[in-house]
């Protein structure tokens, strides 16, 4: 890691096998935080700030997070029920309690993040932030308004409670897997939109002409009329106009289909069958796209995973060799202080390859040995029937004296 950047979401990864999947170091939308920011803060600040940003680095943050998705969930069901026909006009005063409470661990998690984060600045760039401000802003706003009852303003604030859903994206991959494969697809995204605008306008023009051929206007009513010999005589035409037929074109092409506008006559049928092929190629395209670049973001992080799993399981068998040998040492060596007994243990290892190299020059010389006999034994004067017949007439008296004949050959024979 860098000196001069720490991101939040790789400090305490010693955890990072718990059910929750927080860490993800290609993250984008992570906020990342100078080494000067961190010092600034103090310990007391940082354990705060690591307790709420970093759900692994440590088990009560874990145990924080769990409690968080809970209170999330069951925010997001209140507000479901809440809407219930019964609940309606007279909800019950629980309904108001509970939201109370709800919304004040919202706004305690929210205020102690802001009071210890290391920089402002980097905390307003933090989409999910914006997320848990706007999770709690609605109830404040619904009882600074004072407005009781049902009415647009309050139903409106009531809506953006929904923003509630997504604080869970901050605790769980496949959100920001879902968010880094959009953004990572853009390009071929605006593409796609491209084409779909294109047929959009295309069909929708073929769909309006081909239906105005077993229609007519009505000046009265100033509205296309099917005619009198069709299966809708005297209809409104469900194609007004080419954008009225905006509708129909999307919910074709996207095969979707609900069947509120379709077209009656033989060349409006031939126009559909086009549009729902080409609706098939059109979608299609970004789909794919979409789908094999998430599966690319999925398998990296999976590697990442299985890379983080091999490193703690390596320093797990690292520290359990070395507890082990501590533990050999401290038997083997019982009246000697912990920092002796490797030095006693290195001693002991000098000495045994000392004995060990000397056993193998004394093997050494016994060769030498044995090597000096054999040569001995093939002296000239001692075995001189050992040499060719036809060599030794060859050989001078000085060659004799100096056992010649296995050392060079004579200089008669060069």
């Amino acid at each position: 890691m860098a000196k001069d950047e720490i991101q939040m979401s790789t400090i305490g990864e010693e955890t990072d096998d718990s059910p929750l999947d927080l860490t993800s170091s290609t993250e984008p939308t992570k906020t990342h935080y100078t080494s000067s920011d961190y010092y600034c803060l103090g310990p007391v600040r940082t354990r705060i700030w690591m307790f709420f940003e970093s759900p692994t680095s440590s088990k009560p943050a874990l145990l924080w997070a769990v409690f968080m998705i809970g209170l999330i969930l069951f925010a997001i069901v209140l507000f479901l029920i809440e809407t219930l026909p019964e609940y309606y006009d007279d909800p019950p005063e629980a309904f108001f309690v509970m939201e109370c409470i709800i919304c004040a661990i919202f706004t305690f998690e929210f205020i102690s993040r802001v009071l210890v984060t290391p920089s402002f600045k980097q905390f307003l760039l933090g989409p999910f932030n914006w997320i848990d401000f706007f999770a709690v802003a609605p109830f404040y706003l619904e009882l600074i308004s004072g407005s009781g009852g049902n009415t647009g303003w309050v139903r409106v604030l009531r809506l953006f409670r929904i923003f509630r859903i997504f604080k869970l994206s901050k605790y769980q991959q496949g959100f920001t897997l879902f968010y880094l494969t959009f953004r990572q697809s853009i390009a071929p995204l605006l593409l796609g939109s491209l084409f779909l605008v294109f047929g959009l306008i295309v069909f929708s023009s073929f769909i309006f002409y081909a239906e105005q051929t077993w229609a007519h206007f009505d000046d009265e009513e100033c509205q296309w009329v099917y005619n009198d010999d069709t299966i809708l005589p005297d209809t409104p035409s469900f194609f007004q106009s080419i954008p009225h037929s905006f509708w129909w074109c999307i919910v074709t092409m996207s095969t979707v289909g609900y069947g509120d506008t379709y077209p009656i006559s033989p060349l409006g049928k031939t126009v559909a069958g086009v549009t729902m092929l080409s609706g098939l190629a059109i979608i299609a395209f970004p789909i794919a796209i979409l789908g094999s670049k998430f599966l690319e973001l999925y398998m990296a992080k999976e590697e990442e995973k299985r890379q983080k799993k091999l490193a703690k399981l390596e320093r797990k068998l690292v520290k359990k060799h070395v507890v082990t040998k501590d533990a050999k040492l401290a038997q083997k060596y019982p009246f000697y202080p912990p920092p002796l007994r490797q030095i006693r243990e290195w001693k002991d290892m000098v000495d045994e390859e000392i004995i060990r190299l000397e056993a193998k020059i004394q093997k050494l010389k016994e060769d030498a040995i044995m090597i000096e006999r054999a040569i001995q034994l093939f002296d000239w004067r001692l075995a001189p029937s050992l040499f060719d017949i036809e060599y030794a007439p060859h050989l001078t008296v000085e060659d004799k004296e100096n056992n010649k004949p296995f050392d060079t050959p004579p200089e008669s024979l060069k």
